[in-house]
C-alpha cells in the first residue's frame, strides 16, 4: 500500500481513507470508511484501469469526495457514510492530460479541484469548482 490519504469526518469518530495498491499488475485506487484508530472493516477497489495519486476530503454533508488520476484524466468518486462508492466520473471536460489532483471544500458546500494540465509540451495549474448534486453526482465546470 502507498499513497494513503485520510479525511476525518466532522463528528471526529470516523474517517474516509484512499490509497493505492497493486491489483492485477496495475496500481489501483482503494477506498474505505471506518472508525478512527481501527482498520476499516471493508475496502472497495475503484473500478477502472491504472490509477494514481488518490486524494480524499470529508464533505460537510457527511460524505467524502475522492479524486485520483486514471489514464491521464482526473476522476471523482463520492463515498457515503458507510463507504459505498459512486461510479467514477471525469472531473473536468478540459483537454490535455490531467495529473496530481488536490481537493478542498468551500464554506458553501462546493468543492474545488486543482490539478496539473499538460498539453502540447506545456503545463499549467487548473482549478475547477465541483458541484455535488443530491449526494450522487459530480461534475466539473
Amino acid at each position: 500500500m502507498d499513497g494513503g490519504q485520510v479525511a476525518l469526518f466532522k463528528e471526529g469518530k470516523r474517517a474516509a481513507y484512499a490509497w493505492m495498491s497493486d491489483e492485477g499488475g496495475q496500481r489501483r485506487a482503494f477506498v474505505a470508511v471506518g472508525e478512527v484508530g481501527k482498520s476499516p472493516k471493508s475496502e472497495k477497489l475503484i473500478e477502472g484501469g491504472q490509477q494514481m495519486q488518490p486524494e480524499v476530503i470529508s464533505l460537510s454533508d457527511g460524505r467524502a469526495l475522492v479524486a485520483f488520476e486514471e489514464g491521464g484524466r482526473v476522476k471523482l468518486v463520492t463515498l457515503d457514510a458507510e463507504g459505498k462508492a459512486s461510479p467514477a466520473t471525469d472531473a473536468c471536460e478540459s483537454t490535455g492530460e490531467q495529473h496530481y489532483p488536490d481537493l478542498a471544500q468551500l464554506p458553501d458546500g462546493t468543492a474545488l479541484l486543482a490539478y496539473e494540465q499538460t498539453e502540447r509540451g506545456k503545463s499549467r495549474v487548473c482549478v475547477a469548482r465541483i458541484t455535488l448534486a443530491n449526494g450522487s453526482s459530480e461534475s466539473g465546470k
